[in-house]
């Protein structure tokens, strides 16, 4: 004899069933929503911190921005959720190793080498630099090939490497910074100084008089084109994952026009506008 169950009973225990699954459903809902906002806040939280430098028109603790580089990098990381953090140092040798040791995540702006890439995750290029030789007007400086220039007194900045600097016969008298190179040149203490075009005559524009960037000028031939970086130190694992979020930040950057926009307000001196920083060999700053 088959075994019959009331109706209404049995209607009972499908509204207590379905009752259940949609509370349990609620509260999943409620669960993966609060795991999703925690995960947002997370990565909002997160903060790299970054050896920074003087640099101009890229990097200075005095520029707008703290130049056009940094604000690159500080707006490729905050697509992607990330917060920055720079340390300024005068010496840029300083600023290197207090990135490689691992006691700040990485530095910005550095070109390729095999040493650099065996130590750092390199991101995508951040700008592109065109390298001339500067020297006075009325030098007589001339080059073909790199073994020209063992002739010459060369200029150079400690923590820089240069593309001639292994030819034999060529020596390079590295100082501190790219302002005491121009100085040692504008006294003709050194016949040449290597440097970035725009980086050079942005330095010389700001720190030195009208007439004195007169007497200088620059070679007509490039002698290396260079894409410049940001380095975060493979001592810290994290850092690999860290390096792709900022190469997703800053293809977007570039897709939104905007990258392109902040490198023609520099050339336009938009970023000439001072920081309110105070003056320190080393400076932390947030953008």
């Amino acid at each position: 004899m088959p075994i019959r169950f009331p109706v209404r009973g049995q209607n009972d225990t499908w509204k207590k069933a379905r009752r259940y699954c949609s509370r349990r459903a609620a509260i999943g809902a409620v669960a993966l929503t609060f795991s999703l906002s925690a995960s947002l806040i997370f990565a909002a939280d997160i903060t790299v911190r970054l050896a920074n430098g003087e640099w101009p028109p890229y990097q200075s603790k005095t520029l707008k921005h703290y130049g056009v580089a940094s604000h690159i990098v500080t707006e490729a990381f905050g697509i992607v959720g990330v917060n920055v953090q720079y340390v300024f140092f005068d010496s840029w040798k300083r600023a290197y190793a207090e990135a490689l040791s691992g006691n700040l995540d990485g530095t910005l702006l550095w070109s390729p080498s095999v040493d650099r890439e065996a130590l750092f995750f390199f991101s995508e290029p951040v700008v592109m630099g065109e390298s001339v030789f500067f020297h006075r007007v009325d030098s007589d400086f001339t080059w073909n090939s790199f073994s020209d220039l063992k002739r010459y007194r060369i200029g150079g900045t400690l923590g820089y490497s240069y593309q001639f600097e292994d030819t034999e016969g060529v020596k390079i008298d590295r100082v501190s910074s790219d302002e005491i190179n121009f100085t040692k040149l504008l006294r003709g203490r050194i016949d040449v100084f290597p440097s970035d075009k725009d980086a050079g005559y942005a330095l010389l524009y700001e720190l030195f008089k009208p007439e004195d960037v007169a007497q200088l000028t620059i070679s007509p031939h490039v002698y290396n084109s260079t894409t410049y970086h940001l380095i975060m130190t493979r001592a810290l694992p994290a850092n690999r994952e860290r390096v792709k979020q900022f190469n997703e930040g800053l293809r977007q950057l570039k897709d939104s026009g905007l990258l392109d926009r902040y490198l023609e307000d520099s050339r336009r001196g938009a970023y000439r506008q001072p920081q309110d920083v105070t003056e320190n060999s080393e400076k932390v700053v947030s953008p």
